[in-house]
């Protein structure tokens, strides 16, 4: 759909009204431009426009809504100036933007990738670059300009709720993958958001948090997958975040802001608060903030002009702040573009395929005993577990992405050439309800002769009412723990509960063989490969290359709450006498990291 920012008739009575000396974006340069702006319209060029559920009377208020419906917001535009709306929209996983529009009938999908962690196992920045450069597309084509992604906070603690956004636990990783998504996406001439700036590790109380970190770990730990994304792929905005660092605001921090950003790392582009995280526009301006979102009306920009009134703000400071946003700005397309139909189902199809080919190239295999994998031709294959048959592929907020297409474990066990599927059973009730005659059904469809292998597709109920207690090791999954139990006597550990990697389990009492499937919102699994991570699974599990089945994985790194006592219960049970274990203790903090060695 275009973006009507400008009609034509509209422009031409606006530029006749001002006469031909008024400076216009694109044309005159961005000095004459900012000089023609009174103070009013420069606050309001640094205060974005309002939004559904934030109050605020801004007048162009809703204004997604004509652009690009679902987007996340805009910037004000000035038309005298020829200055038009910068379209922001959500997200990592993919596009997102409302599915359906007022008076069309049509649906508007977009492709929904698999979410960062699982871009950083490929370990393959030219992968990630093919996925950002789709994305972008996808942007481009729908009319938006500015996508806000990629995050890369560090992996610290792992009850994180945006863990699975974020890429590694690892700077260097961080900021390679980054810089490779920016890159593909920023090549089809729109622009990326990386984010949140800076050490947002955690989301509850987020808006409160006071993150205290020395200067050595801030800049070699925090800072530096920042410092190489904003290096090495000059992505066109940053996006604060909500906490305190160090005891002041990251949006009004001008070591981070500008400091760092802008004086030691070259940065030259637009610093965007997160979505309400702004407290005070005119700190936020001193310190280098580009641009307050969404609009808290017009409160903002009636501070902006009174302390610049007052002599309490330079009126340089949001000049060049104006400056930042009006240079995105021109970056744009003034005069719109997009499309008037749907995604074509050429482009659909392709990114759907760079989308499963990514989530195979992320899968990640512990353990091949007995060299089970792949499933040999013949097989007879039981599913068993609700989530085999409707998957649960992505998280929700700004991840949550109008899929053009989900697949499941079930289908492609179904229509894999050379298996037999030899039954489904759905095994439990995904809200958590007990449920004693699913579970007996699917014992028995377990117990039948004719089965050789368990497929067995489980995950936290849908309310995650214990989703706490289960990624530190504690607790049970009611009646899936209890299928799998009197399937193979199987006792979870934390490791696949957390990261929900496919492991398989022989403990050598019956002939069937297990395979464990772990679908859940936390960790690494088919829930955050986005939709087509539950076919990718599938592909790797009949498919894998016998090399890939021969060698175990020699690295691994894995966050653990809970300290030694999770550890010892999960990783030694899973891993002993096939590791070498390390164990490094950082300072007290309830986490301990483990690498694992190959012996």
């Amino acid at each position: 759909m275009k973006k009507n920012i400008i009609s034509m008739a509209a422009a031409m009575a606006v530029l006749s009204a001002c006469g031909p000396g008024v400076p216009q974006l694109g044309k005159s340069s961005l000095d004459e431009v900012i000089g023609a702006m009174t103070l009013e319209e420069k606050a309001h060029l640094v205060v974005g426009t309002g939004m559904a559920g934030f109050s605020g009377d801004s007048a162009v208020i809703g204004a997604t809504r004509k652009l690009v419906p679902g987007a996340a917001g805009t910037t004000y535009p000035i038309e005298r100036l020829g200055i038009p709306a910068v379209v922001l929209a959500d997200g990592p996983a993919g596009l997102r933007i409302d599915p359906k529009r007022e008076g069309d009938s049509a649906t508007y999908y977009c492709t929904h990738f698999p979410i960062g962690t699982l871009l950083a196992s490929t370990w393959d920045q030219e992968l990630v670059e093919s996925v950002g450069q789709s994305i972008g597309n996808e942007v481009l084509e729908y009319g938006a300009d500015v996508l806000l992604a990629p995050a890369l906070n560090i992996h610290r603690n792992p009850l994180c709720g945006r863990n699975f956004e974020y890429y590694s636990e690892d700077p260097l990783v961080s900021g390679k993958i980054a810089a490779a998504y920016v890159r593909g996406v920023q090549s089809n001439g729109v622009g990326t958001s990386i984010k949140h700036f800076a050490v947002n590790n955690q989301e509850t109380n987020r808006m409160a948090t006071d993150a205290h970190v020395s200067p050595r770990a801030l800049r070699e730990i925090y800072l530096k997958g920042f410092e190489i994304a904003v290096k090495e792929s000059a992505p066109w905005t940053v996006m604060s975040s909500y906490n305190y660092l160090n005891g002041v605001y990251t949006s009004e921090n001008k070591e981070l802001q500008t400091t760092m950003l802008r004086d030691e790392w070259g940065f030259d582009g637009m610093v965007v608060s997160d979505w309400g995280g702004s407290n005070s526009a005119v700190a936020a301006v001193k310190a280098g903030g580009s641009l307050e979102m969404p609009s808290p009306g017009f409160t903002s920009v009636r501070e902006l002009e009174g302390a610049v009134k007052a002599g309490t703000l330079a009126e340089a400071d949001i000049n060049k702040r104006a400056a930042e946003v009006a240079k995105i700005a021109a970056a744009t397309k003034l005069v719109g573009v997009g499309r008037d139909d749907l995604l074509s189902d050429d482009i659909a199809k392709a990114h759907h395929d760079i989308a499963r080919t990514v989530a195979e190239h992320s899968s990640v295999l512990l353990k091949n005993d007995a060299a089970t994998l792949p499933l040999k031709p013949g097989t007879r294959v039981a599913v068993i577990g609700d989530m085999a048959a409707t998957a649960r592929y992505q998280g929700s907020g700004s991840s949550k992405v109008n899929a053009t297409k989900e697949e499941n474990i079930l289908d492609e066990v179904k229509n894999a050439e050379g298996l037999v599927l030899a039954g489904y059973e759905q095994g439990y009730d995904r809200q958590g309800k007990a449920d004693r005659v699913l579970v007996e059904d699917a014992v028995a469809l377990a117990g039948k002769d004719d089965v050789d292998v368990v497929l067995a597709v489980v995950g936290l109920a849908e309310q995650v009412a214990h989703q706490e207690d289960l990624v530190a090791g504690r607790g049970d999954l009611g009646d899936e723990d209890d299928v799998l139990r009197r399937i193979h006597r199987l006792v979870f550990a934390g490791v696949p509960r957390m990261h929900g990697v496919a492991h398989l389990v022989d403990e050598g009492e019956h002939a069937v063989e297990v395979i464990l499937v772990v679908e859940q919102h936390v960790g690494v699994g088919p829930a955050v490969a986005g939709a087509v991570g539950a076919a990718a699974l599938a592909g790797v599990l009949i498919h894998v290359e016998p090399a890939v089945a021969k060698g175990l994985l020699k690295h691994v790194r894995i966050v653990l709450a809970e300290h030694r006592e999770c550890f010892e219960r999960g990783l030694l049970g899973l891993f002993k006498g096939d590791f070498n274990v390390r164990v490094r203790d950082d300072r007290g903090v309830d986490i301990v990291h483990v690498q694992l060695v190959n012996a």
